[in-house]
């Protein structure tokens, strides 16, 4: 949020709105993420797919890290 500060203005007004506005649009996100994985618990749950996430999850890891090694500074 201080990026978003104008300095010559009150500071408290600014960062309770900006408080506020953030508490405001990040509450029903966070709900709905959790409303989300209790519906989907039983499908987390299956051995085979967390398997395959697992091993999807960890090539794509790896393949950060070679893309990373390979490139080059300028």
């Amino acid at each position: 949020m201080p990026q978003f500060i104008v300095t010559h203005a009150p500071v408290l007004p600014q960062m309770l709105i900006l408080g506020a506005t953030f508490v405001v649009l990040i509450f029903p996100i966070n709900t709905a993420y959790a409303l989300l994985a209790g519906r989907l618990r039983a499908v987390i749950q299956n051995r085979r797919l967390l398997r395959t996430m697992n091993r999807t999850g960890g090539a794509m890891l790896i393949g950060a890290g070679i893309l990373t090694a390979s490139l080059k500074r300028s």
